[in-house]
């Protein structure tokens, strides 16, 4: 579908109203929208033809006391079944296909597809937390984002225009910029000053590398908020932003498959999800709803993606579920995500950088699923599950990379592993720094 500003102003005002449902109600919306997607997906998508017989009606009613038989979808399933989880059509107004590569934050990166409604769907969620924290879109934004050194790349970046909705007074005047991850954090923060950047977003991990380098480089960056996307935001990282940047951090809990699950609320470091769009379970090891307080799973099933259904994903995370928020919204509440880490490399001349890999580094390693690890200053192991093909590893290749990314000096060696090391708490992290702790 073309963007059509007026029908996403439609679905924010929705969404201004909704956050303030009752339960039932809220329950009454959710039920309407996945008896339409059930329905959908039984007709017309393979992997769901028998997937949902359980939990779904011969009239498309769903059963709520059997909806915990519809099986947890995977990443394996979404690995291993793809073509069979594509549907052959869309519905009405769902718009046109496009395909995305994740990142891999569990070492098996995978494709999904998606249809745009999706996308104009989750920006107005997007919009609305804005608002929650007094956004303005009138004033110049950076996105740290981007694997191709030819597209917004240093010095230049690349001027996206405006990134405010196009309904709101004011959104005209409000500049999008880019700077890719092929930049340095010594260069993003030159790019942040040289450019009067208002508002920043980039990933943790990599948001705390250009902090440490602007401070480093005693660069006087005044910010007016920071956003975060993927893993979860450190009070370390919140506090040098406070002090490096003089702001705070805003985040965001979202993934590639299914797009926005939760923004911070305003009252506090918590999240709020967008029950209106997703569906979120949190449960338990025996696959019961978590109750505030606990730690469980996070099991998600998108309302509008019909080109590829994601119908009770669990993508590998785990959060803390939390109490009713005090700022008077209804929508459920994530006290805390736990699920989502990586490290900080630690470099010569106390630099600390973030690594981030294009997508195609999992076609240069000719690997299934990977991890990168610091063990010394200088050294750096390459641990990889090789693929099953013929295609032979570029092991030059993945070192000059390596090295363009981080250090021109450091040593890279390579191992095959059955399986990879999980932290003792059993969590995979792509990226980790085993040298010594420091003082």
């Amino acid at each position: 579908m073309e963007y059509d500003p007026e029908f996403q102003q439609r679905i924010y005002d929705m969404l201004e109203d909704s956050q303030y449902w009752p339960e039932q109600q809220m329950r009454n919306f959710q039920s309407h929208q996945l008896a339409q997607l059930l329905k959908f997906s039984r007709e017309n998508v393979p992997f769901y033809k028998e997937r949902l017989s359980n939990a779904l009606s011969a009239d498309g009613e769903i059963n709520w006391n059997r909806w915990s038989e519809i099986p947890i979808l995977t990443r394996e399933d979404l690995l291993n079944h793809r073509e069979q989880m594509l549907a052959p059509r869309l519905p009405p107004g769902h718009g046109f296909v496009d395909d995305h590569l994740g990142s891999g934050t569990t070492g098996k990166p995978v494709t999904s597809r998606h249809n745009s409604l999706v996308a104009l769907v989750s920006e107005a969620t997007r919009y609305r937390a804005s608002k929650w924290h007094n956004i303005s879109f009138d004033r110049i934004f950076c996105h740290y984002d981007g694997d191709d050194p030819k597209i917004a790349s240093w010095p230049d970046g690349r001027d996206g225009g405006r990134w405010g909705p196009s309904w709101l007074a004011g959104s005209a005047k409000g500049i999008k910029l880019q700077i890719n991850r092929t930049a340095t954090p010594e260069q993003v923060a030159e790019f942040l000053l040289r450019k009067e950047v208002d508002y920043f977003s980039a990933r943790p991990n990599l948001l705390h590398s250009v902090a440490l380098a602007a401070k480093q480089l005693d660069l006087k960056i005044r910010l007016s908020a920071i956003f975060t996307v993927g893993a979860d935001v450190s009070d370390l990282l919140r506090e040098d932003c406070r002090k490096i940047f003089g702001t705070e951090i805003i985040a965001l809990y979202a993934s590639k498959e299914v797009y926005n699950i939760a923004h911070q609320c305003p009252s506090g470091e918590h999240y709020h999800t967008n029950p209106e769009f997703n569906l979120v379970e949190i449960l338990d090891e025996a696959g019961q709803p978590c109750a505030p307080g606990q730690r469980g799973k996070v099991v998600i099933t998108n309302f509008f993606n019909t080109s590829q259904p994601f119908i009770r994903y669990a993508q590998g995370d785990e959060v803390i579920v939390g109490e009713k928020c005090s700022c008077g919204r209804t929508l459920p509440v994530i006290q805390k995500i736990v699920g989502r880490t990586t490290h900080l490399f630690r470099l010569p001349g106390k630099r600390k950088v973030a690594l981030s890999l294009p997508a195609k580094f999992m076609k240069i390693i000719s690997a299934r699923s990977w991890q990168i690890a610091q063990v010394k200053p200088l050294h750096f192991e390459v641990r990889y599950i090789p693929e099953d093909s013929d295609n032979k590893p570029d092991f030059n290749g993945l070192a000059e990379l390596l090295r363009s990314r981080l250090d021109q000096s450091i040593n890279v060696t390579y191992h095959v592993m059955e399986i990879l090391p999980l932290t003792p708490s059993g969590k995979f992290i792509e990226f980790v720094c085993e040298l010594p702790p420091e003082s």
